[in-house]
């Protein structure tokens, strides 16, 4: 869609002269719709909303509750690279016993499927618009609907 400007619109304040002249490009919200896809989200903040989200006291252990702390042992988990707890010695990641622990998708997926979730979209426009297979969708709004009961997804 396009806005036009001819010359007879030229505004002219205070004797200067608005020298604004040819199309003006807009978008409409079915243009971004259109080419909406993972790419448009960065990965990383993606990433680190969900996971605070997740773990709203912050970062610790799941098998102790031990707080993780340090600099470089708080960024390897921020970055899903796994820690290792000081107080029991477990290996883990800042993904164990949540809801995205094994998944092959990438936080983007999840972020958006999450926003077409909660505007309405049909799950085969999602798996389309997420870049998913259907079931996958289809597992992942079985997992909304579930956290937003106060359930587990797994039970």
């Amino acid at each position: 869609m396009l806005a036009m400007t001819d010359s007879s619109s030229v505004k002219k304040t205070n004797d200067h002269v608005d020298h604004r002249q040819g199309p003006v490009s807009v978008f409409t919200i079915a243009d971004v719709a259109e080419v909406m896809s993972p790419e448009f989200l960065d990965e990383e903040k993606c990433r680190r909303w969900i996971l605070q989200k997740l773990h709203p006291a912050g970062p610790f252990c799941p098998r102790c509750g031990a707080p993780i702390v340090g600099e470089r042992v708080l960024n390897s988990w921020w970055n899903l690279r796994r820690v290792c707890c000081k107080n029991c010695g477990r290996y883990f990641t800042a993904a164990a016993g949540t809801m995205v622990n094994g998944i092959n998708i990438n936080f983007r997926q999840v972020f958006l499927m999450a926003w077409c979730f909660s505007i309405g979209l049909k799950v085969s426009e999602i798996a389309e618009l997420c870049q998913l297979h259907v079931d996958t969708a289809k597992v992942w709004r079985i997992k909304f609907k579930c956290l937003a009961e106060g359930k587990n997804y797994a039970d």
